[in-house]
């Protein structure tokens, strides 16, 4: 077998739903979740407890959201 698409007919080509979606972000850019991962990680490092650290990420969140909203 080689892979060709003949010997396989029930199965079905990746589908491409998902991919314009994944071609908008820029290279390098970075997502939320790991804008607040790296976060964690920094505070981690720096020896908080887990607590403190969810605290400083919710406060440091929400302080973006109406910060960009009062800037609109």
């Amino acid at each position: 077998m080689d892979g060709r698409a003949g010997e396989f007919p029930d199965r079905q080509p990746p589908s491409p739903v998902g991919d314009p979606m994944k071609s908008k972000r820029k290279p390098g850019a970075m997502s939320l979740w790991t804008i607040i991962e790296a976060l964690q990680a920094r505070l981690e490092r720096q020896g908080l407890e887990r607590d403190v650290i969810d605290a400083a990420v919710v406060t440091t969140l929400a302080y973006a959201v109406n910060g960009a909203a009062g800037r609109a």
